[in-house]
């Protein structure tokens, strides 16, 4: 009995050995083992990103909820404006379905803007709706930009410039004395650098009227208090740090040592020099000594290889020092 007991377990254990051989045979990739962990990769990508966007759309429609339950509360009679020629764009449209999201956090902005101190009286007691909404719109035209530095066409540009403009006037409504947390905050700042890499590093075809909106749109957001300084201060960085590489160039050069210069950037930094010459106009903020020294000190070395780049560094440099001095 125990020599049929070890033969039956022996037989089993064989059964079972060549059943999960078999079964882990008609799993395996017919790729091999890297084509499995490179398919295996993919789909937990799709499945990561899938979470990511249902958990946004989550957000979105949490947000949107606590809108609509702010403004009753309010009890303010308010009907959303029609944005600028809204009648040429429906919201079904394929290329433009991020109209929605953009379109009802600009009503929302303009309704409670519309109720007499409605805005006010939020920004206080209900900042992070308010907010929420303000760093959604702007993240929804960033989007925009972003897909059309990859080639999409740039369709309603007075939709983008108008949400721009909404979101400057609800941040010099507000800023940090209203209750715009330092989370908030932080996201419009990322969201302005962002818009500014964009303008900097695009090179399609269809660059030129991109710019031009873009430009604007920048020029509206720079010009709330709440963000100007830090905007002034981050498009001098910019110039700086290509400054830097323009003359790392020039050195190269020189020992003969080969070095490729990121001529789209410096292309498309005039565009920032003419963000940075509308902005010195306003003298209602300070900026910071350091960097206007800097623009000085290194437009002079590059004067001779970049004699352009260099004038506009040392125009603007006197720019800011004469407004803020």
């Amino acid at each position: 009995n125990t020599g049929k007991k070890l033969y039956s377990v022996s037989w089993y254990m064989r059964v079972s050995k060549l059943a999960v051989a078999v079964a882990v045979i008609k799993i395996s990739p017919s790729g091999g083992a890297r084509q499995f962990a490179e398919s295996l990769a993919d789909r937990l990508r799709l499945q990561d990103e899938g979470w990511r966007s249902k958990a946004r759309s989550l957000h979105e429609e949490l947000l949107r909820l606590r809108q609509e339950l702010l403004l009753t509360r309010l009890k303010g009679q308010c009907l959303p404006p029609t944005p600028p020629n809204s009648q040429n764009f429906p919201l079904q449209d394929r290329k433009w379905r991020q109209d929605h999201r953009l379109l009802k956090h600009m009503q929302f902005l303009h309704c409670l803007s519309g109720l007499r101190g409605g805005c006010e009286s939020s920004l206080f007691h209900d900042g992070d709706v308010v907010w929420d909404s303000v760093v959604q719109l702007l993240d929804s035209v960033v989007e925009v930009f972003r897909q059309a530095n990859v080639g999409q066409p740039l369709d309603h540009p007075e939709q983008l410039l108008h949400a721009t403009q909404v979101v400057a006037q609800t941040l010099s409504r507000g800023g940090a004395q209203r209750g715009c947390s330092v989370q908030h905050f932080s996201k419009v700042d990322d969201l302005l650098k962002e818009m500014t890499n964009l303008l900097l590093n695009n090179h399609q075809l269809n660059s030129f009227s991109v710019h031009g909106v873009l430009s604007e749109c920048l020029l509206a957001l720079g010009g709330s208090p709440a963000v100007r300084t830090a905007f002034v201060q981050l498009l001098m960085s910019q110039i700086i740090q290509l400054a830097q590489q323009l003359w790392d160039t020039c050195e190269r050069s020189r020992e003969e040592q080969h070095h490729q210069l990121d001529w789209i950037r410096y292309e498309n930094s005039f565009y920032v020099f003419w963000l940075l010459e509308y902005l010195a106009q306003d003298i209602d903020y300070n900026v910071n000594k350091e960097l206007v020294i800097q623009l000085e000190t290194k437009a002079f070395p590059l004067a001779d290889e970049f004699p352009l780049f260099s004038l506009y560094m040392w125009r603007i440099g006197g720019l800011f020092r004469a407004e803020h001095t």
